[in-house]
């Protein structure tokens, strides 16, 4: 149950407590998550906490395995969208030091427990249409026919969206066609694609 409540998360992009407010709220979201009316909802502290659990014991990457879409019989006929989306993150209001320190990857020695769990230390910055971008990139790789992410990448924002390319190339796809935009074109990739046939 609360894995489901996760995807719904995810999927409506909604904050632990809105989770909690929007289940509560929502039929049809108790309907997926095999809740009884009256039955209680986890509270929003109870989401972050299992979300974060996940993450610490590397289960997040597992369970995404087991909700694949090869095992759910979905077969990919019609080719593959390869495409990457900025995930912001809170601005780091930090000083020059403290900047030079979470770049070498040292660790937060002065930053009290409280400060330092509020610290985002592994996004980066990045430049998209003369913007700056404090975030991450989730690098997807999407089926073309029914448009359900059949593999993804994480990574800061500073990771070049034709870095992961060939990690997210499909070559069991029965249709050989790929589409991305033009910061995945290259030389090299052209040669990748080929010689996947």
């Amino acid at each position: 149950m609360m894995f489901k409540g996760l995807l719904v998360q995810n999927l409506y992009g909604l904050s632990d407590a809105q989770l909690e407010y929007q289940i509560e709220d929502r039929s049809n979201f108790q309907q997926f998550l095999g809740l009884a009316r009256q039955q209680r909802v986890a509270d929003a502290k109870t989401c972050w906490a299992f979300k974060h659990r996940l993450a610490a014991l590397g289960l997040m990457a597992l369970l995404f395995e087991q909700l694949s879409l090869n095992q759910a019989a979905y077969i990919t006929r019609k080719g593959q969208i390869v495409a990457s989306s900025i995930i912001p993150a809170l601005l780091p209001r930090n000083r020059w030091e403290y900047n030079a320190r979470i770049k070498a990857g040292a660790v937060r020695a002065r930053w009290c427990d409280n400060k330092g769990c509020q610290k985002d230390t592994d996004a980066r910055w990045t430049k998209q249409n003369s913007r700056s971008h404090f975030a991450y990139k989730n690098h997807s790789q999407i089926d073309h026919d029914n448009k359900l992410i059949r593999d993804y990448q994480v990574t800061d924002a500073s990771v070049h969206d034709a870095q992961v390319f060939a990690d997210l190339s499909d070559d069991s796809n029965t249709s050989k066609d790929v589409w991305a935009d033009s910061a995945y074109r290259s030389e090299e990739k052209v040669a990748f694609l080929k010689a996947q046939g």
